[in-house]
C-alpha cells in the first residue's frame, strides 16, 4: 500500500526527470536553457 509520503516522493521524482528532460532537448536544439540554479 503506498503511503502519502510515497506518493509525494513518486511525484518528485517524476517532475524531475520531465524538467531534466525538457532541459536536455532544449540543449540539444540549442534554445534557451533552465538555469542550473533552477534544476539543483
Amino acid at each position: 500500500m503506498l503511503t502519502a509520503f510515497d506518493i509525494y516522493l513518486i511525484g518528485i521524482n517524476v517532475l524531475t526527470f520531465v524538467i531534466y528532460g525538457a532541459d536536455k532537448w532544449k540543449a540539444r536544439r540549442d534554445k534557451w536553457r533552465i538555469p542550473e540554479e533552477t534544476l539543483i
